[in-house]
């Protein structure tokens, strides 16, 4: 069941993304939204356009708002996820995740990184 937040479109709902806030009835966390105006320089309507064409404007607006108001909490959110997808690539020993872990080494060691 989701709850509403102070802000129109975004809920909350403990069965999506586990409470975290969301757009009402899609599977889109406002840390979504965020990161793609903020961290990728989408406009608001190249996220509607190009990455969530199921949003509308409004929603997409909605999202920016909240994650404006709540910055600090999304901010957080957004560092606790980049940092589960580093620690389970790091824990990934299969073959492919070798040969892509090499070939960034060696892609580095040509750029002089």
């Amino acid at each position: 069941m989701s709850t509403a937040t102070d802000v129109k479109y975004i809920v909350r709902d403990p069965d999506v993304y586990g409470g975290k806030p969301c757009i009402e009835g899609h599977r889109v966390a406002v840390h979504d939204i965020a990161l793609a105006r903020y961290f990728h320089g989408y406009t608001p309507e190249e996220i509607v356009s190009e990455a969530y064409p199921t949003l509308t404007l409004a929603q997409v607006y909605a999202a920016l708002l909240y994650y404006q108001d709540h910055k600090d909490e999304i901010d957080r959110e957004i560092a606790e996820d980049a940092a589960e997808i580093t620690a389970r690539a790091q824990a990934d020993s299969s073959p492919l995740a070798r040969k892509i872990r090499r070939a960034m080494i060696e892609r580095k060691e040509r750029l002089g990184e």
